[in-house]
């Protein structure tokens, strides 16, 4: 029952991403000697609750981070501490194209966030704002797309979705993304190696169309368009992957403010 109850996240119910992990390992983590590894504090889920600030010593460079709650009842605690900051990250979990909200389980995860991220890259107080996005969860999204979860469930008018659709009939012909749905073992002869070969090809080809076509989502809601938007896809578990992210930023951010000034 538990496990028919797991396959409709998404369609029905929200469920914290480090669910399929921590049922992966419940008889480790419910025995009475267990004690957490590293990999099982980083999959722990906690809510930002308020905004929460702290200070980091990089290389000389003093960097001032807010954390600021994303859930809705937290956003208007927010704008009274970005009067004066460099740059907005904007973290959007890319698996959330298939989950629902956390307040409210009729609304899609990703559409809540693009319409967020709307609102906060347009506004006022960040017009000379670096903004950067984040497109995080790249693992859990991979792992939806080799599960046959296709874009249309979050970007198709079927689920709501008023904006361009991830269709083939309607597609815009200059965007550089395919209208490409993986479906698993499409070929019928993964179990060669050839095959494997193929079905891997195709889900990598499928992964990447579908990446630029949400990116490009986030894009086009910047009512600024000379404006940049400095996108990385990220897995927050991944630490390797976010030291060389946080040090792509780090140095853009150190960069801009030196142009500013006249330095360089």
């Amino acid at each position: 029952a538990v496990k028919n109850a797991h396959k409709l996240r998404g369609k029905m119910f929200n469920l914290d991403d480090s669910a399929d992990y921590f049922f992966d390992r419940a008889e480790i983590v419910w025995s009475s000697d267990y004690m957490p590894d590293d990999k099982d504090i980083l999959m722990v889920r906690i809510r930002s609750i308020g905004v929460v600030q702290k200070r980091f010593n990089i290389n000389k460079n003093m960097f001032e981070i807010y954390d600021a709650g994303g859930q809705r009842s937290e956003r208007k605690k927010w704008m009274h501490h970005f009067g004066n900051v460099q740059a907005v990250i904007f973290v959007a979990a890319l698996n959330h194209y298939c989950a629902r909200l956390f307040e409210d389980e009729t609304v899609n995860g990703m559409h809540e966030s693009i319409r967020l991220f709307a609102t906060i890259c347009n506004e006022k107080h960040f017009e000379k704002t670096e903004m950067i996005l984040f497109l995080n969860k790249n693992d859990l999204f991979r792992d939806r797309l080799s599960e046959g979860t296709t874009l249309r469930s979050c970007f198709h008018q079927t689920a709501g979705w008023d904006g361009e659709q991830w269709d083939k009939d309607t597609k815009d012909p200059t965007a550089e993304y395919e209208v490409m749905d993986y479906v698993p073992n499409a070929t019928g002869a993964s179990n060669d190696a050839a095959g494997a070969q193929e079905d891997s090809e195709l889900f990598e080809q499928s992964y990447a169309h579908s990446v630029s076509f949400i990116q490009r989502q986030y894009s086009m809601v910047k009512e600024n368009t000379a404006k940049l938007l400095y996108v990385h896809v990220t897995t927050a578990t991944n630490k390797e992957n976010v030291s060389k992210v946080f040090w792509d930023v780090q140095n853009m951010i150190i960069r801009k403010n030196l142009l500013r000034g006249g330095i360089v």
